[in-house]
């Protein structure tokens, strides 16, 4: 756990990956060795979202390997009991490597001094060097196989007899890169078989010509003759062997068989018999051998002894058992595999089925979909692909091939799969079945469905958006940025944002946007941008950090909106307000309105003066007018606004009186207008806000009152004068007829107001 954390982790998100071997520990606490392959992936924006493993079980195969591990000890052993050093030479670097028999051989201590051809050349027996060097030379340049005996003299003057068998890996230009092999000390051996040939000619060419091991034993089973085949077989030398019996060497389970077939030739039932066997080597190690033994008769037909030709078979058992345990291990990964997998044969058809892919169309049991055919469980409309790469993989184009495609389940509904696609061939290169690998990616369709939604989303979107990394280096921006700001996604990509900046903004400002978002906070904000073409634009964005799968932030994402028609419309709304307000000052008209739900009135400047307040120093409150109304007035308004929260939309009052702290009275004239939740009282309409306006009507109402008293001079003026005064307007209709007038004409006021003057005139005068 801690090599997780502290080397694994940081290499994951250094790298994207990382893969080696890591023991689990099951909730029962047994260990299972796997092998690992981790990967990082990514969100829609690319960033560091989850993390994908593949987890291999290699228990058998690390138990496998340590077992190789001790079966190249016991190799290493054996090479020493059997004189037999191998070794390997880099043609083109001039590398050497030897084992440590093989150092023995030539009388060195192992790894004593460096490997090296001129090390080998320096050992050889001079009479014979020049036939050694001959041989390596035919091989590398005539490929003649390397095999040949010669002697060597150790650095302790001691003369050896060796054997040396190699062979030449060539290039791609049929160039010799290196070269390997193997030396057996055969002293001791040529010893051996100088003695056997002055004695036994005969027995010898028998024997030790032959390519497999030979014995002769007698009737009660005791070795007589070996030959050395037999002896390297069983890792025993001859004189070993020729105290021993049959039984010895061979494997007790199989002792039985052989003498049942050994009674079976002494009474003249078989004329020879064969046989696998198991024997013991000298190290105990065992070895499978197929054995033939034939008979040798007196004159008389009796056996004297009988002649067993071995051979070792080892090699071919264990390929046999690797095989079966190969069968055995593909039979629990096809029917464990958590991937689904099927066989087929050259017609598409299913011969067999795993449960993985069972369940993943909906069926209960893997025979359900046996000798069905591809196309039966899959969209027409994916076939022709399908059936192209099959054609392609049978024709050998292609090895294998993976595809995406659409598998029909039990009950209709469809289910996405990859699916890898092999073809195997038997020893001859017979076409023999497909073999199908389909992984479920049904949820990963959908998820990268969901991402290509978002990513149009964000292509499409009407906001800006900015995707930077930490050092605010710009790795992405959308259409809408190009569309608002006039730059291209490649003139940007790689540079900050300073770009965009228009001088507006101080220093302090990006200052304490930047220490905000690298302290992990959102910053809201508007900006004053600068487009391509220098032309400025206002922008509203939020800027928000984006944090990976441990909460490290990774990135910056800005979505900002083109502001600048609103900011311009605000403007252009200030500037609106400030004249409106100065047109209420000059014309004394005050505002007000009140938020019934809330009881929150707001009152315009000109409204607080129009009461005798200085704007601003007293709350906006029905109370606070009602406290400057004419205690004569107040039920008046008071009534007035219970009339228009009774359903009339709009009031209309005359005018009320204000009192003044300082005692002056003022008249002002208002309207009220209230609104309805519903345009249709009728239908439900509830009063939500009430606007009114309040106008100063004081100076109006005392020059009227001038203007009154005026009027009233000016008439008692005119009753009184002796001269006929008559006004008319300008179609002759006439408006004031005084009392002279009417003397003169003999008229009633009443009866020529309104009238027109040609009733005063003769027709001539009309």
């Amino acid at each position: 756990q801690k090599r997780f954390q502290e080397e694994i982790m940081p290499q994951i998100m250094q790298t994207g990956h990382w893969s080696g071997e890591m023991p689990l520990i099951s909730t029962q606490g047994k260990i299972t060795h796997t092998f690992e392959s981790l990967f990082l992936l990514n969100d829609q924006d690319d960033n560091p979202r989850y993390i994908a493993a593949v987890i291999s079980d290699i228990t058998e195969r690390k138990r496998t390997r340590d077992a190789l591990i001790h079966s190249q000890q016991n190799l290493s052993i054996a090479e020493e009991i059997a004189h037999l050093g191998n070794w390997e030479w880099n043609i083109q670097t001039g590398e050497n490597s030897w084992s440590h028999e093989q150092y023995r051989i030539f009388g060195y201590e192992p790894n004593a001094i460096p490997a090296s051809y001129d090390l080998f050349i320096k050992g050889l027996h001079p009479d014979d060097r020049d036939k050694v060097l001959e041989a390596v030379q035919k091989a590398l340049n005539d490929k003649i196989p390397y095999h040949i005996e010669f002697r060597i003299i150790r650095p302790n003057k001691v003369e050896r007899t060796v054997l040396a068998q190699g062979k030449v890996y060539r290039d791609v230009h049929d160039k010799p890169v290196r070269m390997v092999g193997t030396v057996l000390d055969m002293t001791e051996h040529r010893q051996a078989e100088e003695k056997l040939r002055q004695s036994e000619q005969w027995f010898r060419k028998m024997f030790e010509e032959g390519p497999i091991g030979m014995a002769m034993t007698d009737l009660e089973q005791r070795f007589i003759k070996v030959n050395t085949a037999f002896c390297q077989m069983l890792g025993y030398t001859e004189p070993e062997l020729l105290q021993l019996k049959i039984a010895d060497i061979s494997y007790p389970e199989d002792i039985s068989k052989n003498k049942e077939l050994v009674k079976q030739a002494l009474k003249g039932e078989i004329p020879f018999y064969q046989m696998e066997k198991r024997y013991i080597r000298k190290e105990g190690q065992l070895i499978w051998g197929h054995l033939t033994v034939s008979f040798f008769h007196n004159d008389k037909g009796e056996i004297l002894y009988f002649l067993g030709k071995v051979e070792d078979i080892t090699e071919r058992k264990r390929a046999d058992e690797k095989l079966l345990a190969s069968e055995k291990r593909f039979r629990i990964l096809f029917e464990e595999a958590p991937l689904g997998m099927v066989i087929s044969n050259q017609e598409h058809q299913f011969i067999k089925v795993n449960k993985a892919f069972s369940q993943m169309l909906g069926y209960n049991k893997p025979n359900e979909l046996v000798g069905a055919r591809l196309a039966d469980v899959s969209a027409p409309e994916d076939m022709p692909k399908v059936q192209e790469r099959l054609k392609q993989l049978v024709e050998g184009e292609i090895s294998s091939f993976q595809i995406e495609t659409r598998y029909c389940k039990k009950y209709g509904n469809w289910v996405w799969g990859n699916t890898t696609v092999s073809f195997f061939y038997d020893e001859n290169g017979v076409a023999l079945y497909f073999l199908a690998m389909i992984e479920d990616i049904s949820e990963r369709k959908q998820t990268d469905e969901q991402l290509r939604k978002l990513s149009l989303a964000v292509e499409q979107s009407p906001s800006i958006v900015i995707i930077a990394n930490t050092q605010g280096k710009i790795e992405y921006v959308n259409p809408k940025f190009t569309q608002i700001t006039g730059y291209s996604a490649e003139e940007v990509i790689g540079k900050t944002p300073r770009i965009l900046k228009s001088g507006m903004h101080s220093s302090t400002f990006y200052q304490a946007l930047w220490q905000t978002i690298q302290s992990g906070k959102e910053w809201r904000s508007e900006f004053q941008n600068k487009r391509k073409n220098g032309i400025l634009y206002w922008e509203s964005a939020l800027i928000s950090p984006l944090r990976d799968i441990n909460h490290k932030m990774t990135h910056f994402i800005k979505v900002g909106t083109d502001i600048t028609e609103r900011k311009q419309a605000e403007e252009a709304l200030q500037k609106s307000e400030a004249m409106l307000a100065r047109a209420q000052e000059i014309t004394h008209l005050g505002i007000w309105e009140w938020e019934i739900s809330s009881e929150q009135q707001i009152w315009s400047d000109e409204n607080y003066r129009l009461l005798g307040y200085k704007p601003g120093s007293v709350e906006a409150s029905f109370k606070n007018l009602i406290d400057r109304i004419h205690p004569d007035d107040k039920a008046y308004l008071t009534n007035a606004v219970k009339t228009c929260l009774a359903g009339k939309t709009f009031h209309e009052i005359n005018e009320f009186r204000i009192l003044w702290s300082d005692g002056s009275e003022h008249i002002v004239q208002s309207q009220i207008r209230c609104h309805f939740d519903n345009d249709d009282f009728e239908q439900a309409g509830k009063p939500t806000r009430l606007i009114g306006t309040a106008l100063d009507i004081t100076e109006l109402k005392q020059a009227e009152k001038r203007l009154r008293e005026s009027e009233t001079r000016l008439r008692t003026i005119l009753d009184n004068v002796v001269d006929g005064i008559i006004t008319i307007d300008e179609y002759g209709i006439i408006e004031s007829f005084n009392q002279a007038a009417g003397k003169i004409f003999g008229y009633q006021i009443d009866e020529v107001i309104g009238k027109n003057i040609k009733m005063l005139m003769p027709e001539p005068y009309h």
